[in-house]
């Protein structure tokens, strides 16, 4: 059995993102729209330059508090990113 070379190499990268939004008005709007971009450039840009072969957004959450003079809006969101490159050349695409 003959191994060709240079092997592909599959990896896995976990980002995480995280927004918090303080205001005196606006911030669930302000919260939507971050949200709403987040996840229109995930979609637009589909391989990341071609570099990645599969990505999920595996959790997303959030929290909203009015209490007090400043109400805060906390949301993060993961995405989990598959992608492959060559053992001899971690920066192109296999």
């Amino acid at each position: 059995m003959k191994i060709n070379e240079p092997r592909t190499v599959r990896n896995k990268c976990e980002v995480v993102g995280e927004e918090d939004v303080k205001g005196r008005s606006g911030v669930e709007d302000n919260s939507d729209t971050i949200e709403g971009e987040v996840a229109e450039a995930l979609a637009t840009e589909t391989t990341r330059g071609g570099m990645d072969k599969d990505k999920k957004v595996t959790d997303v959450s959030g929290d909203f508090s009015a209490d007090g003079e400043q109400p805060v809006g906390i949301a993060s969101f993961t995405v989990v990113v598959q992608y492959a490159t060559l053992e001899n050349d971690l920066e192109a695409a296999a």
